[in-house]
């Protein structure tokens, strides 16, 4: 029994996000900051990973703070920021796509008791303002697809060779121009522990984030990403829809998918059935058997395959775009 408590553990164990929502010109708000401190890290290794010296986080222990609890170094590296310092030695961060001074920065962002940012998140353009959970901002910008609509269902487990993670599902929405859209669906709480665990077992409360925080902490060869090409008012649904999710405070989330609760592989099973895309394998959508959705959508298509075999139009290239979705 403690090694079946123990698997379900290690397979359910998702992190809530600590993002907030882009928004354009904000009106700022001098806000007074308060962090808790920093019980225990390496602070050589730290400094490191933000690529600066350890002396500027022992000038500046709020910003340590800051740094560590809202992950500024997965989320820098990730987007190609850089920490700089003024002449005074005053950090600075990438505030809206310009270098801010961490004095400045205090004034316009606001903290949890956790030292979580509850109005802010980071995207592409840095440190950018909104509400947690309740818009869809730019994560990043795409250039792959071209001028194209693209739906990314992305996957990601622990697997040998890879650095420990859980499994989890999120999706990516690819307007024209290139904009992302990262989404996933996460409790309220982290599940940490075996009493969380057990607490999710029933429904608790949901959430629709963006951008998913998977993004950041998992690497591309740890992910399964699948692309689908939309039309311009598929994109339009899945967007609207996402967005009125978003907006619904009754979302119940479940780390196994019932008629009570949801959980990721669910959420983006709902999304998908907007396309007419049916999720297959567990009948409770478990995350660990949802690996490869590129073979669950190359059966799904084909039905279309052999409509046109049978008709003599099928073709190499045209075989290879509908099986996999883009030439």
């Amino acid at each position: 029994m403690r090694v079946l408590f123990i698997g379900i553990l290690m397979l359910f164990g998702h992190t809530t996000p600590n993002a907030a929502i882009e928004a354009t010109a904000p009106s700022i708000e001098p806000k007074s900051l308060s962090f808790p401190p920093v019980q225990s890290i390496n602070r050589q290794s730290f400094a490191a990973s933000l690529g600066i010296k350890e002396s500027l986080l022992e000038a500046y222990p709020e910003f340590e703070a800051f740094a560590l609890a809202n992950r500024l170094h997965r989320h820098m590296p990730y987007h190609g920021h850089r920490i700089t310092t003024t002449g005074l030695g005053e950090p600075s961060l990438t505030y809206y796509g310009q270098q801010l001074p961490w004095s400045k920065v205090c004034e316009r962002v606001a903290v949890s008791d956790e030292g979580l940012m509850t109005d802010h998140l980071y995207t592409h353009q840095g440190i950018v303002p909104g509400e947690l959970g309740k818009c869809l901002p730019v994560f990043k910008m795409d250039q792959r697809y071209g001028e194209r609509y693209i739906l990314e269902v992305v996957s990601t487990r622990a697997a040998r060779g890879l650095r420990s993670r859980q499994p989890h599902v999120w999706l990516r929405l690819c307007d024209t121009d290139g904009s992302l859209v990262s989404v996933g669906f996460f409790g309220e709480r982290n599940i940490d522990g075996m009493w969380e665990l057990i607490r999710h077992l029933y429904p608790r409360q949901g959430r629709v984030v963006s951008p998913d925080v998977y993004e950041v902490a998992t690497l591309p060869r740890e992910q399964v990403v699948t692309a689908i090409e939309l039309t311009k008012d598929e994109y339009q649904s899945i967007y609207d829809f996402i967005s009125d999710v978003q907006q619904d405070d009754s979302l119940s989330y479940q780390v196994i998918d019932t008629f009570f609760g949801t959980n990721c592989v669910g959420f983006a099973g709902k999304v998908l059935a907007l396309l007419d895309i049916e999720v297959t394998g567990s009948r409770l959508n478990l995350p660990s058997v949802v690996t490869d959705w590129q073979l669950r959508i190359r059966h799904w298509r084909q039905e279309e395959l052999a409509r046109l075999k049978a008709a003599g139009e099928l073709d190499p290239e045209s075989e290879a775009e509908i099986l996999y979705g883009l030439p």
